[in-house]
Formats: structure tokens, sequence, C-alpha cells
């Protein structure tokens, strides 16, 4: 299922804060998601604007509604903030397998991610959300022309071999700017089957060659990401990668995935960065559809 936001990326004012805000919430809602009993989540006609990354801790718990959620429940702990530099708007976002009613998040829980949102003051801009089953893709356009003019957040289930949800745990991280203004990728795997969870991932674990190019015969390849725990997953659907010598920021491409074709949106939102020393020309294909 895809929606497209028409949403003002901007802190600008409260006015400007609610609004992205609640429209984020409102699509996750028209989603399927379930919003969890917590006490003190975010009231939308009231709240204030932040003053600071996390402060106050202004946030929403989502949990997956699919085939899987009563015996592999995903808890989905997001939170809307602002950037400490600028008053960009910011989206944190934490993974666990429960939450205590108050808050805070129970059972396997990952590590808490922020990624910033470039402000956009001059008008609205298309924000995609892209959900089903066990899936969630969050693309959010901004203005920050050194990495693709845009973020993303996903959540997805881990696969098997035939592409159907595994429930052998959950894959989640974001792709932008964090909260020093350094361009990267942070990936987090949360496992409902073992007691540890992985170091967070500081790049997109993926395929992709050395070249400039990734065609043959007229064709174009792209590169599938992997969730990482004790060992490789099966490849996500939410994203890939590609070269962006190969296909235009902007444009929209079908590849089959699992026997099902899939339709993704270059984005231009590169993989290199001070941490994550890729092909210079790879970036990100998110899932619109």
């Amino acid at each position: 299922m895809l929606q497209t936001l028409n949403i003002k990326l901007s802190n600008a004012t409260v006015a400007d804060y609610r609004a992205w805000g609640s429209a984020i919430s409102a699509g996750l809602a028209a989603a399927g998601f379930v919003k969890s009993a917590d006490t003190g989540q975010i009231a939308w006609a009231t709240v204030a604007l932040p003053t600071a990354l996390g402060v106050p801790n202004n946030y929403e718990i989502w949990k997956f509604n699919d085939t899987l959620s009563a015996t592999k429940p995903v808890f989905i702990k997001i939170e809307y903030s602002i950037f400490v530099t600028g008053g960009s708007p910011a989206i944190g976002i934490t993974v666990g397998t429960g939450s205590d009613g108050l808050g805070n998040l129970t059972g396997k829980v990952g590590a808490r991610l922020f990624v910033a949102v470039m402000n956009n003051t001059a008008g609205l801009v298309p924000v995609s959300l892209s959900t089903g089953g066990g899936r969630l893709m969050l693309y959010l356009p901004g203005e920050l022309t050194t990495f693709g003019n845009s973020a993303y957040i996903l959540v997805e289930r881990t696969k098997d071999s035939n592409g159907n949800d595994s429930g052998l745990g959950v894959f989640y991280g974001f792709g932008g700017v964090d909260t020093a203004q350094v361009s990267k990728h942070n990936f987090q795997y949360v496992s409902f089957d073992t007691a540890t969870i992985p170091q967070l991932n500081a790049y997109v674990p993926c395929i992709m060659p050395t070249g400039t190019t990734f065609q043959l015969f007229n064709n174009v390849g792209v590169g599938p990401v992997f969730p990482l725990s004790d060992s490789i997953g099966n490849p996500i659907t939410s994203m890939l990668v590609y070269l962006d010598a190969d296909i235009a920021s902007g444009t929209q491409v079908v590849v089959p995935m699992y026997g099902v074709n899939v339709t993704y949106l270059a984005t231009g939102v590169r993989l290199k960065s001070v941490v994550t020393p890729y092909n210079a020309g790879a970036a990100i294909l998110v899932r619109v559809d």
C-alpha cells in the first residue's frame, strides 16, 4: 500500500510541527498499524514544539498488524522531534517486542536511532509511506543537496527463501543525516530467537560492483540488501541499491523480488559517507507500492 503525504517538512512554527507529525501518524493508522495503549503518547492538538532532540519525548508506539503479530509482535516507537541545528525536523525510531504501558519498549529492544530531515519551508513535498504486512518504508524528500535531498526510515520482518515473512526477526534503520549532520546509514537487527541484539551496523549490508555502471546487455543491475545477525539473512524488499549513473534520480523502476514485481523510486540518497566508503555512485532505491 502506498500513501503520498503532501507535507511541509518544517519546524518553523508549532503549527508546522503538528502538521507534519500528525500527517505521518494518520498515515500509519490508515495503513492498518495499531497504536499501543501506552500512556503519555503525543496529543497533536496541544503538543508544544520540542526544544531539543528528544526533549520532550514526544512519541507514539505503533504495532504491526499482520499474521505474525500474535506470536512475534513488533512494537515501533516513533519520536517526533527537532534537529539540534537549525530547528529542522528529526524522527527517532526504536523497535522492540513489547511495551510496559508507560512508553518504554520491552523484551528484545534495539538501538534508538534519529535521522534529521532538512527544513523545507518553501512548501509541500511528497512524502511516501509504503506499507504491507510486516514492512514499513517512509521516504522523506528534503533540501540537503549533498545527500540526495532526502532521508528514509524502514522497518521490515525477515524473509524466508520464498519472500514470506519468516518471524525470525525484524530489521530496521535509516539513511540520511544523523544528529551530528553526518551523512550516514544505521541499521539494527532484532531477533525473536536469540537473547543478544547484534551490534549496530553503520552501513548498508548489500552487494554492489565497484565500477561506475551495473549494466549488461541492456539490463540494469541492482543490489539486494541483507539483514545481518549472526548470519546473512534473505534480502528485504523495502529497499535496493543501484548506481546513479544507471538510473536518474526520481525515476520509478520495477524489479522482480521473490517472483513478484515491486516498484521502487531512485532517490539519489548515497551510500558513501565518512563511515561507509562505498562506491561513490551507489545510492538507494526505496519501495513505493
